[in-house]
């Protein structure tokens, strides 16, 4: 046996984690997405702790508002070629 590997794929928090930040986590007004991998962005999606989809956010923008939105935990999806990551964040 020459070489032995083990490909896993990523699970989208695990994702997420490995490519973008997000700040401030709480927020009252604006999430910021910082991209650590320059992965090029499809789209980003906010839903609700049920899965509904809140607000679509363009794929260029790497701030947006949370002011309209309840107080709550609320989802950030962000979709690329190399695949999906999902984190939560917490309006105030």
């Amino acid at each position: 046996l020459d070489r032995f590997s083990v490909d896993r794929t990523l699970g989208t928090a695990d994702f997420f984690k490995s490519n973008f930040t997000i700040y401030p986590n709480s927020s009252s007004d604006v999430i910021s997405i910082s991209n650590n991998n320059s992965v090029v962005i499809n789209s980003i999606e906010v839903s609700d702790i049920n899965g509904r989809i809140i607000k679509n956010v363009g794929a260029n923008s790497t701030t947006f508002s949370v002011r309209e939105l309840n107080a709550g935990v609320y989802f950030l999806k962000v979709t690329t070629a190399d695949g999906v990551g999902t984190t939560k964040f917490i309006k105030q």
